[in-house]
C-alpha cells in the first residue's frame, strides 16, 4: 500500500513539474522529492499558467478534475485568470482517447467485446470529468449507451 501510495504521489508530483509547476512544489519544499525522482522539467512559471494548471488536472483524472471545478468556485482563493480556465472544467472536459476507454470497458465486459457489441463508436456523445459516453449496439440489435468511468 506505500509504495503504491510513493507512486501515486510520484506521478502527481511529475505532471505538475512537467506543467511547469515545479517552482510551486520548490516553494512547498517538494523540489527535493522531484530531484530524488531526477526530473528535469520546467523550473520557472510560464505565461500559460493557468491554462497549464486546468491541463495538469485534467491528465491527473476524475478527483484533480473535481478539485479543480471546486476551486473554479472559490474567487477568494484562487486569482481570475484561474477561475475563468478551471470554470472550462465544469463546462468543457477534455475527451480522453477511445483506446483508454476501451481498455475500461474489457475489464468490465469477460471475454471478447464482440460477445457483446456489434458496434461501439469511437467518438463519445458526450464527456464530463466523471465519465464518457459512447453510443453502440447489442448483438441483438437493441441501441444503447454505454457510459465509461475515468
Amino acid at each position: 500500500m506505500a509504495a503504491e501510495v510513493t507512486r501515486r504521489m510520484a506521478h502527481v508530483l511529475r505532471v505538475f513539474a512537467g506543467y511547469g509547476f515545479r517552482w510551486m512544489l520548490d516553494r512547498v519544499g517538494l523540489g527535493g522529492f522531484i530531484d530524488h525522482l531526477r526530473y528535469r522539467g520546467k523550473v520557472a512559471p510560464d505565461e500559460r499558467g493557468a491554462v497549464n494548471f486546468r491541463l495538469a488536472l485534467e491528465r491527473l483524472g476524475t478527483f484533480w478534475i473535481k478539485i479543480g471545478q471546486m476551486l473554479a468556485t472559490r474567487p477568494d482563493m484562487v486569482p481570475d485568470a484561474y477561475i475563468q480556465e478551471l470554470e472550462k472544467l465544469q463546462e468543457q472536459v477534455s475527451v480522453q482517447p477511445f483506446a483508454d476507454m476501451e481498455e475500461v470497458i474489457r475489464r468490465n465486459f469477460p471475454g471478447e467485446i464482440s460477445n457483446y457489441f456489434s458496434r461501439i463508436d469511437r467518438e463519445p456523445l458526450g464527456a464530463a470529468s466523471l465519465a464518457q459516453v459512447y453510443s453502440a449496439a447489442l448483438q441483438n440489435g437493441e441501441e444503447v449507451v454505454i457510459k465509461v468511468r475515468r
